[in-house]
């Protein structure tokens, strides 16, 4: 399998006031950095308000900026990866916060991968899901759900709402290029629920899907 190794996030995003003068952006961290840009260093359609903002490293060029909260009919873009290359998983070390204690604390090595969400027709929100597919005993992809967790439960929700979660998938080392055709090709639109900037769940199709589903892969428990 082609698993890339990834390195931890970088740029600067969080949630910020967009304020625009002539062809300077202005952008004001709730934490209280603040940048000034050039509107050609921006998203084509940039808004003032209040956003999720995400820039480059410098502050000089701003990737995205997003809807905070509200609920908006989504469909399914694409699996993030290099352009040029097919979407594969890669290799995360998971993280989580102690309940008790307020710190993060790091655990095993996992496979993740990032699915792109077009929300509203205009924004990218990317959803990081694991990638939890194994072989079943007739050959084909099945979730796992060891330990069923929020992103797993996501992962679900999400072949569901894009019409490809009754599929039959061939297993292979790496089946995000096949499920991401699928995913394409059904052009399936759904609801998605925003909270704080980033894709909270996704709600039932907007109509059901008329596609025939072939037979459902067997769900696999430990």
């Amino acid at each position: 399998m082609d698993i890339k190794q990834r390195a931890g996030a970088k740029g600067i995003y969080g949630t910020a006031q967009i304020r625009i003068n002539k062809n300077v952006v202005l952008v004001k961290f709730d934490d209280g950095g603040e940048y000034s840009l050039a509107l050609s260093d921006c998203p084509q359609g940039v808004k003032p308000g209040k956003w999720s903002v995400a820039l480059s490293s410098k502050g000089d060029r701003m990737f995205s900026f997003r809807p905070l909260k509200g609920t908006f009919k989504a469909s399914f873009l694409k699996f993030a990866a290099p352009e040029g290359t097919p979407p594969a998983p890669f290799t995360e070390e998971s993280r989580w916060k102690d309940k008790k204690t307020g710190q993060w604390k790091t655990g095993d090595v996992v496979l993740m991968f990032n699915a792109i969400i077009l929300v509203d027709g205009q924004y990218e929100y990317p959803v990081k899901l694991p990638y939890r597919f194994e072989k079943d005993e007739n050959g084909n992809a099945t979730i796992s759900y060891v330990k069923l967790g929020v992103r797993v439960q996501k992962l679900i929700d999400l072949l569901d709402v894009t019409g490809v979660k009754d599929l039959e998938f061939k297993y292979t080392e790496n089946i995000l290029p096949e499920l991401e055709k699928a995913m394409q090709e059904n052009a399936e639109e759904f609801l998605v629920v925003v909270d704080e900037g980033w894709i909270n769940s996704f709600a039932a199709p907007l109509v059901p899907s008329k596609k025939p589903a072939k037979k459902k892969p067997a769900a696999k428990k430990k």
